[in-house]
């Protein structure tokens, strides 16, 4: 192999192997495989609004422009309105669903701090009949948030920080698959939308599913 071929042949292998690196985000778990996980339906079980500690609703509630008796409704619409399509546009080769809002949200209540822990679901039995019910693959829990907020900044929404605990769980299998924690932040002036895009992207990182560049 003469010199010009070898250094065509170095560059070409060091590129594939950066490519490699660079889209290879997905959390390895023993057992499951690409079939397992692709083209699968998640739910995810975000807190209620009342169980999200917040360290100033009043500036959270006054960055959307609203009063801050407001602010645990509105953070409950970005629950719905953000942070699940964030995940949904994140995990493409899945479908993410707000598990508060579809029929099996009803029929089998869940309750992402009383009725799990940061080792997995507290009765295991509820979490089985849910995934029958609703045809759920695999079930995201989002618990212990918290949520800081500074005032001032250029735009005067402030700086805001959002950390939570998080479980994912094969139910058919009575499986904790993951957990963890996470920690964003978000600096102004800002977006209201790039915390939770913020939050996706950090959750994605840690889940076995394809996540796209």
């Amino acid at each position: 192999m003469n010199t010009n071929n070898l250094r065509f042949f170095t560059v070409a292998l060091f590129a594939v192997l950066l490519a490699s690196c660079g889209s290879s985000r997905r959390t390895t778990i023993s057992g499951y495989d690409d079939s397992m996980l692709n083209g699968r339906r998640i739910f995810v079980v975000t807190p209620l609004p009342e169980q999200v500690t917040m360290s100033n609703p009043d500036q959270f509630a006054a960055a959307r422009g609203v009063a801050g008796a407001t602010a645990r409704e509105m953070l409950q619409g970005e629950f719905r309105t953000m942070l699940i399509p964030a995940l949904n546009q994140q995990m493409d080769s899945n479908t993410t669903f707000n598990y508060s809002e579809e029929p099996v949200g009803s029929m089998v209540g869940l309750n992402a701090t009383n009725d799990f822990n940061n080792a997995g679901p507290t009765d295991w039995e509820k979490v089985l009949r849910a995934s029958r019910d609703g045809n759920i693959d695999y079930m995201l829990v989002v618990r212990n948030m918290e949520i800081t907020n500074t005032s001032g900044g250029p735009s005067g929404r402030g700086d805001e920080a959002v950390s939570a605990n998080f479980i994912l769980l094969d139910a058919h299998n009575r499986k904790v698959m993951t957990t963890g924690e996470l920690d964003i932040a978000v600096e102004d002036p800002r977006k209201l939308e790039t915390t939770w895009q913020m939050v996706a992207a950090e959750l994605s990182k840690r889940m076995p599913f394809w996540v796209g560049e």
